[in-house]
């Protein structure tokens, strides 16, 4: 089962795509945004989204009465990083700690009431995540990382919280695009094998032990976007 994407993440795998192929060039300048939304056949708002994810994952960048650019230092699994754009509304160490909060509850609540279709759903998701790393599709990669997130808090039996969730999106995912270019092939491996124990402690039908999986998966992944355990508990 392939992961379907919302239209401006399918917009910017298919730019990033011509980006690593070769047919666009390191530093070179992008059409109108007028003449690239007609030409990927996508409407003007959802190509502007695309290249909003494709900037902050580090592919392109966009100069106000420029124009928008593909990179000179295109994006790889080395240790670089990345800004965080939510600086001036919430600090990074501020969305983190309410990730801690609100996934920590979720996770364990929809423990007590999962069934195999969420399970299988989550298994799915991982494995499109693990699949998208290994080829570098970084794009899917994040869509199916938030997807996975989402997926718990669509199901978790207290939709309060879900909702309060959902109301913080955008800073919530922000966490999960931010920290991908700062990690190591093998930060990446430990992320992905958090994921497979929390749904494990899903599985096994055990409040406690995902509410312990989510804690040390999300404390990983602040860890891996520059932040010490200390700075959230």
């Amino acid at each position: 089962m392939q992961l379907k994407l919302s239209k401006p993440l399918s917009t910017a795998q298919e730019i990033q795509s011509m980006i690593r192929s070769g047919r666009l060039k390191e530093g070179e300048r992008l059409l109108s945004q007028r003449e690239l939304a007609d030409s990927l056949n996508v409407s003007r708002a959802t190509l502007r989204e695309a290249l909003l994810l494709l900037e902050n994952i580090g592919f392109i960048t966009i100069e106000p009465g420029s124009g928008t650019f593909v990179s000179r230092k295109l994006p790889s699994s080395e240790n670089e990083e990345v800004p965080w754009r939510q600086i001036k509304e919430y600090p990074l160490q501020s969305v983190f700690q309410t990730r801690l909060f609100l996934e920590r509850e979720m996770v364990s609540l929809l423990a007590i009431s999962v069934n195999s279709k969420i399970v299988a759903e989550l298994k799915m998701l991982t494995d499109q995540m693990e699949a998208s790393w290994n080829k570098m599709e970084i794009v899917s990669h994040i869509e199916a990382d938030i997807a996975f997130h989402e997926c718990i808090a669509n199901n978790c039996p207290n939709q309060m919280l879900a909702s309060l969730y959902r109301h913080f999106k955008d800073q919530m995912w922000e966490t999960q695009r931010q920290p991908v270019l700062r990690a190591e092939s093998e930060e990446m491996r430990i992320s992905i094998i958090g994921h497979r124990t929390l749904i494990d402690a899903l599985q096994a039908g055990n409040p406690a032990a995902a509410r312990e999986s989510m804690k040390e998966h999300i404390l990983y992944t602040a860890e891996c976007a520059g932040l010490s355990k200390e700075q959230l508990l």
